[in-house]
């Protein structure tokens, strides 16, 4: 028994007859139910905004742990030009050393550029959509609140902040490569990945423009 009904039952036993006899016509149940229904309201909103922020930050935390493989050995560029090089001397026999080097070197740092701009996007949703408010859906049986667009969806602090945290992964990241043997830190990779976050941001905000989103 909760404790509003044990003191409803106790002021019910104290009462005068008459009153006694009045209140035993009330439901206490539903009393219970009015006590109970808040608490139970609140349970099932932190449920959903529990499972909303792992919907959306999931993939980003996923993503960094994949970015942090790439800074391993195996996907040094000693590794890389193992597999680039025999392919574009097949594909173009007549290419030089030099240019192949050069080629190889320009994969590698678009490849930083596609990695980081799809973090940046990742952190975007993640931090757009949870700072949302959370509309209930009707009909939705995946159990997740769905958000509220706001008035002028995009916001550029949060852009800021997904960058922020660009900027820092991409710095430890590159720190964590000074451990590795056959991996070097290099400052001007942390100004590409942050670049590369940028453009990807960039192009979404370009977009929504376009399509009249914000």
């Amino acid at each position: 028994m909760s404790p509003a009904i044990w003191v409803l039952k106790r002021a019910e036993a104290r009462a005068p007859p008459a009153d006694r006899n009045i209140a035993g016509l009330i439901d206490t149940r539903q009393f219970e139910f009015l006590i109970a229904a808040p608490a139970e309201s609140r349970f099932h909103r932190g449920v959903s905004k529990l499972k909303n922020r792992i919907f959306y930050w999931l993939p980003p935390a996923l993503w960094m742990v994949v970015i942090f493989s790439f800074s391993s050995d195996t996907h040094s560029s000693e590794h890389s030009s193992a597999l680039f090089v025999p392919l574009m001397h097949w594909l173009f026999p007549a290419m030089s050393a030099e240019h192949l080097d050069a080629l190889h070197f320009l994969f590698r740092k678009t490849c930083h550029l596609s990695e980081y701009a799809l973090l940046g996007l990742l952190l975007w949703r993640g931090i757009h959509y949870t700072r949302a408010p959370l509309a209930a859906s009707p009909g939705n049986e995946s159990g997740l609140a769905t958000p509220k667009p706001s008035e002028g969806a995009w916001c550029w602090p949060e852009a800021g902040l997904a960058l922020a945290i660009v900027i820092l992964y991409s710095a430890s990241d590159e720190w964590h490569q000074v451990f590795v043997p056959t991996r070097t830190a290099h400052a001007t990779d942390v100004l590409i990945d942050t670049s590369g976050a940028a453009i990807g941001l960039l192009l979404l905000w370009g977009t929504g423009k376009l399509r009249k989103r914000w």
